[in-house]
């Protein structure tokens, strides 16, 4: 099975100038550069739509966050030490 996400843009940053354009661009739309043989940039890991990114659901929004855990228990008190030598 083939994943591609619908919503997943692709990118090219030109090596001269830094202007960043579409992938299918044949030529910097800045500088002139030739962008045929530039390789896309590669998308944000995070970014909605990319493979194992966080799943964005849209039916959370306007939600509260979710409470935070409550606290353990405390632990028991340590028993007293014997006093030490008279010095």
């Amino acid at each position: 099975m083939c994943f591609r996400p619908a919503n997943l843009v692709l990118t090219k940053t030109c090596p001269d100038c830094g202007e960043m354009s579409d992938a299918t661009v044949a030529q910097c739309p800045k500088c002139g550069r030739d962008m045929i043989n530039v390789e896309p940039d590669m998308p944000d890991p995070n970014a909605p739509g990319v493979p194992g990114a966080a799943v964005f659901d849209p039916s959370d929004i306007g939600k509260p966050p979710s409470a935070p855990k409550a606290p353990g228990a405390p632990s028991s008190p340590t028993p007293p030490k014997a006093p030490g030598a008279p010095r």
